[in-house]
């Protein structure tokens, strides 16, 4: 069954939802499995908090728990099997006892704002904690006391129990190595022929005494046979020196080595890959039962069997693990599918409630930017560091970065009105006239330009917003800039209105060049320039607001610290109503008007809203009236209920 999806008009706040899409990854920063039973998984990730699997990664749930935080780190023990412990990016830890249904806090002593970066529980069942910045700390009745005499860094990234002795702990710290034989009150080097490397991970040999590895940024893996005295490399067919994440099963070891995941014998030197490479860089890494899992830097889940070993394959295990860092999108409309770039994960496509993915020769899955020409068909995809490349098959592959942008952040990709592309750089604004393979400056040389609009009236007139607040707008296709105003912060996004208002994001509020009865579709300007009006303040003052749109009679604005407003009236006195009903506590990053068709199929007409966020991968903006009275069915087509298939 189609649908054609009728969107009410002047609907009130409370008569909307946001709905998730999808994709269905995943930035995860750690994995962990209860001792409790044998078929779940816990996946701390970013942005999106924690997700929980009881079918062994078959599907995924939000944990709903803990609120508005972002784990970095989850802890459980054999010997405390009755616990599961989070860090977060916000420097607290809670605590749960029943499976993580309900969470106690237990963050009094620590650093507020100091990333939790992993915890521990001693031999004799104390609990440790290692921040990044705030050394090692125990947990001392309800407080937690510094533990960190003897640490030559405050940064530590792991800490390591030794399985042989109770007393004795492993620190590795942006300092190398350190060892306790003190149940972590007090710490010596154990760095010799390691140094000062950063140490990100560290694995204690539980079939051997005194025998240890230990994963470093950019170094690759050392191994100790004497307790941590000396230390020697031990990289034989190790490829990325990138090391995340060490794991044990018996003899067996695994080290994440950039985007793979390497093994070897305890006893047998030299490292062998596991599988082929995973999607992206490998962060954590799981055993449940005997079956391996690793947590991936945008990609989710994937899932290994090692008893099927050379031939074996990571498998993605994604089902409802939608927490993706979506950053941009754009629409094919002569298609019906939807692109999205993400953080770490490259690019998606949606089609009729499929996601695949489209990354096929992108220089980085670090995606800030996507555009597509509507003559041509032709995408645009801007990556981070690399520049912009350009799809002419719908992504299916993707052509090498144009020269002379390689260099440049790119913020936005637009196409201008004598059909060349302008991108908004932090070195300026840059044109390419040969669809993306050369790129030369034009204009605002040196300014860090966030964000590029058109004049809906005369597309060879444009606006720019920078870094600084500044805006600057050109009336010959770019070619030349002249100031047109300030609004005090960064602007992170223009848009324009029904009838020609402008509306700017920034980092300090709203502004709009409406008079102050304006509300959404009553501007006064058809021009930029000097015969324009200048923006005015128009209410959430001190938010971050990214970005803003009109839409169904209403200005949208998504902000990064508390989700999405609406305003209905003008901005003599701006009443901003919250409108996130649906949407977890996420950052937003973007919001775009899409063909209704895209998501609805054929049949739909209008455009809908969505709404790229931090750790939430993309949502919608729909009327709470469902959309199928009887319910949905396997022939209906609908964006949401499948996306994660």
């Amino acid at each position: 069954m189609l649908l054609t999806l009728v969107t009410p008009c002047g609907a009130t706040p409370a008569e909307w939802v946001w709905r998730p899409l999808g994709p269905p990854i995943a930035d995860v920063l750690d994995l962990a499995a209860p001792a409790t039973t044998g078929s779940t998984l816990i996946a701390a990730t970013a942005g999106g908090g924690l997700f929980t699997s009881s079918d062994t990664s078959a599907s995924w749930s939000s944990a709903g728990e803990p609120v508005g935080l972002d784990p970095t780190v989850v802890h459980v023990d054999a010997a405390a099997p009755w616990e599961i412990v989070v860090g977060t990016q916000e420097g607290r830890v809670h605590r749960s006892f029943d499976d993580g249904a309900s969470w106690t806090e237990i963050s009094q002593g620590l650093p507020e704002g100091v990333a939790i970066n992993d915890l521990a529980r001693t031999g004799s069942g104390e609990l440790l904690v290692a921040g990044a910045g705030s050394g090692v700390r125990r947990l001392v009745g309800a407080s937690w006391q510094p533990s960190s005499t003897g640490l030559g860094s405050a940064f530590v990234e792991d800490l390591e129990p030794d399985p042989h002795l109770t007393s004795r702990l492993w620190a590795g710290t942006a300092a190398g190595v350190y060892r306790s034989d003190d149940a972590g009150a007090t710490w010596i080097s154990a760095s010799t022929g390691i140094g000062s490397l950063l140490v990100r991970c560290l694995l204690a040999d539980s079939t051997q005494p005194g025998r240890l590895w230990a994963g470093t940024a950019g170094s690759g893996i050392f191994l100790s046979t004497d307790g941590g005295s000396t230390w020697s490399a031990d990289n034989g067919g190790v490829g990325d020196p990138q090391v995340r994440a060490l794991l044990q099963r018996g003899t067996l070891l695994a080290a994440a080595s950039g985007s793979r995941v390497l093994t070897r014998n305890v006893a047998v030197p030299g490292w062998t890959p596991l599988g082929e490479a995973l999607a992206s860089t490998v962060r954590s890494l799981e055993d449940l039962g005997g079956t391996w899992f690793a947590g991936s830097a945008g990609s989710g889940v994937f899932r290994f069997d090692p008893g099927a070993g050379a031939s074996g394959q990571w498998t993605p295990r994604n089902q409802g693990l939608e927490a993706a860092f979506a950053l941009a999108a754009t629409a094919a409309a002569a298609t019906d599918q939807l692109f999205v770039g993400t953080s770490g994960a490259g690019v998606w496509s949606f089609d009729r409630g499929d996601w695949e993915t489209r990354s096929q020769g992108l220089a980085s899955n670090f995606v800030t930017a996507l555009a597509e020409d509507p003559v041509s068909g032709r995408l645009y995809a801007a990556t981070a560091g690399s520049g912009v490349q350009r799809s002419d098959d719908l992504g299916a592959s993707w052509l090498p970065p144009g020269t002379g942008i390689s260099g440049a952040f790119v913020r936005r990709v637009r196409r201008s009105a004598t059909a060349d592309l302008l991108a908004a750089t932090s070195s300026g604004v840059l044109r390419s006239s040969d669809h993306g393979q050369s790129w030369q400056s034009s204009g605002l040389p040196g300014v860090d330009v966030r964000a590029l609009v058109a004049a809906p009236v005369d597309s060879a007139h444009w606006l720019a917003g920078a870094s600084s607040g500044a805006l600057s707008y050109s009336i010959d296709d770019g070619a030349s800039w002249a100031p047109f105003g300030d609004v005090g912060a960064a602007a992170r996004d223009l848009s324009y209105g029904g009838d020609l208002a402008l509306w700017v994001a920034s980092e300090s509020g709203v502004w709009s060049t409406g008079p102050p009865s304006a509300t959404a579709g009553r501007g006064d300007r058809s021009t930029v320039g000097a015969t324009g009006a200048l923006p005015q303040p128009c209410g959430l003052d001190g938010e971050r607001v990214t970005a803003i749109r009109e839409h169904d009679g209403a200005v949208w604005a998504a902000t990064l610290d508390t989700g999405v407003w609406r305003l209905t009236q003008g901005c003599s006195d701006p009443d901003w109503a919250p409108a996130g009903a649906g949407m977890p506590q996420t950052g937003v990053y973007a919001l775009d008007l899409v063909p209704s068709s895209v998501l609805y199929g054929p049949g739909a007409s209008g455009e809908t809203l969505i709404a790229s966020t931090y750790g939430g991968g993309v949502f919608v903006l729909e009327p709470v009236t469902p959309l199928f009275a009887d319910g949905f069915e396997s022939g209906d087509v609908s964006a949401w209920t499948s996306s994660t298939r």
